[in-house]
């Protein structure tokens, strides 16, 4: 046959087939009770594909998000900052400037994430009454937190709005030994013969108890001494560097030792301290702000150095506090009794309660259990602050690779559910992360836009900034709302 008659027979063939397809039963022709004859051809459609529309239309709220806190973004920061998250292979963003806002745009307020409370809750009364007086007394927010806060990433920005909106100055609480993630709020340094111990590691055995402080960790030394310093940190917000007070938190103390203080290498301080078991606290004032200060602790043993802070008598102080690698029910585990005594030097007003990437890490089939036991942990810190108003932070979106690319982990929705579910049974208030960051499959538009790390879990420092704008505005709005 002639190649021409074989291409018209085909042709012929092929039409035939799309004709009976297309005038072919769409339920096919029952043969039998059990047989039924089918006729199945793939035909190109010029249809719109809604699975990819949608996919489109999500990232394009992402990025609406995204941008709208990131016009009113007020950058205060003197030098640019690298972030400190281990592994941070991200490429550096464009640097921006923004025009200084005292407030957020209409617009924004209309799309913030609010808080979610309990039917009965006086919606942070307590803490937004002590907001409002802060120019005359102290205010203090407890910021707790896994690996998402470490570095001060979304601590420090919010610590920089409310300080503008309420004043205060200093970076807070600080431990004895920097930490692993640095603070870009103020260069901190130390001898090297200092010892860290924390509650949320494996058992320490060199503690024989359970007080580690307020902080979930503690520094010991080697004897004879150690040192201690902070510097200004010219990365640091300007209200940070103003911190005029000094306190050092310490206990099991089994022998004298005597503390010094300099102050730009000058002797302003000498302090001889008595052995105790009890955890006490040692205040010294500024009579101008120190650039460089300095402590030095002598002793033939280590006394258990549990917190210093830094900051003003009067205004709002925001303490960055993690535990990484945890999954924040560890908090029961810690001394009552010695809570309640830093409690009492430290009163709070605002707990803020963020935890989660391990609890998602775990892919449990249930998160009942995890739910029981943030109820503990929620009820213990009432204990220690009866006053204190306490915000669950709900995890962030978390990916994990599928076939098509990065999509949410499937536990990241249970989380969120157990930590509502905590939050309202004991009267505690809620703001759900993972929607004002976009939702399902939010992080990785995130990562593209150069906010999050792609391990596709933590953001960066430039993503924390957002994060803590949103939840400034979402804690205003409430405010506003009620003043």
């Amino acid at each position: 046959m002639k190649p021409q008659r074989i291409l018209i027979f085909l042709l012929i063939t092929a039409a035939i087939a799309v004709c009976a397809a297309l005038l072919f039963p769409e339920n096919g022709i029952a043969l039998s009770d059990s047989l039924r004859l089918r006729f199945h051809l793939s035909l190109p459609t010029f249809k719109h594909d809604t699975t990819q529309v949608a996919e489109v239309a999500q990232a394009a709220k992402i990025d609406s998000i995204i941008n709208q806190f990131a016009e009113i973004k007020e950058d205060t920061i003197t030098e640019p900052i690298a972030d400190t998250i281990v592994e941070d292979t991200l490429p550096k963003p464009e640097k921006k400037t923004y025009a200084p806002v005292k407030t957020a745009k209409k617009e924004v307020r209309k799309n913030i994430q609010r808080i979610e409370f309990p039917d009965d809750s006086d919606h942070f009364a307590s803490f937004f009454s002590r907001l409002s007086n802060c120019g005359q007394s102290k205010v203090r927010i407890l910021h707790y937190g896994d690996s998402q806060i470490e570095g001060d990433r979304i601590t420090g920005y919010l610590r920089n709005l409310l300080q503008k909106r309420f004043g205060g100055s200093g970076p807070g609480l600080q431990p004895a030994i920097p930490p692993l993630a640095k603070s870009s709020a103020i260069v901190h340094t130390a001898s090297a013969n200092w010892h860290q111990h924390s509650i949320y590691n494996k058992k320490d055995t060199s503690v024989h108890n359970a007080r580690f402080g307020i902080m979930g960790y503690l520094g010991r030394f080697n004897a004879p001494s150690a040192w201690i310093e902070f510097a200004e940190s010219g990365r640091a917000y300007r209200s940070v560097r103003n911190f005029t007070q000094c306190n050092i938190f310490y206990g099991e103390a089994n022998s004298d030792f005597i503390v010094k203080g300099y102050v730009d290498s000058n002797l302003k301080w000498f302090e001889e301290i008595e052995p105790t078991t009890d955890t006490k606290l040692l205040r010294w004032t500024f009579d101008e702000v120190p650039k460089h200060f300095r402590i030095e602790i002598e002793g033939e043993q280590s006394p258990d150095i549990y917190a210093i802070t830094l900051d003003s008598p009067t205004g709002v102080a925001v303490d960055n506090l993690p535990f990484r690698g945890s999954k924040g029910t560890e908090f029961v585990k810690l001394d009552l009794a010695q809570m309640k005594q830093m409690g009492h030097y430290l009163p709070v007003g605002l707990i803020i309660y963020e935890f989660g990437v391990n609890a998602v890490a775990n892919n449990s089939r249930s998160y009942k259990y995890y739910e029981e036991n943030l109820c503990k942990q929620l009820r213990y810190l009432k204990k220690v602050w009866p006053k204190a108003d306490i915000l669950i932070v709900g995890v962030s979106d978390m990916s994990e690779k599928g076939t098509n690319g990065y999509v949410t982990r499937q536990s990241v929705r249970k989380v969120i559910e157990a930590q509502r579910n905590a939050a309202f049974a004991e009267g505690c208030a809620f703001w759900n992360l993972y929607e004002a960051m976009g939702g399902y499959n939010s992080m990785p538009v995130w990562v593209d836009n150069h906010l999050a790390q792609k391990d596709y879990t933590h953001f960066n420092r430039e993503g924390g900034h957002r994060v803590a704008q949103m939840l400034f505005e979402a804690i205003m709005d409430e405010y506003e709302s009620t003043n």
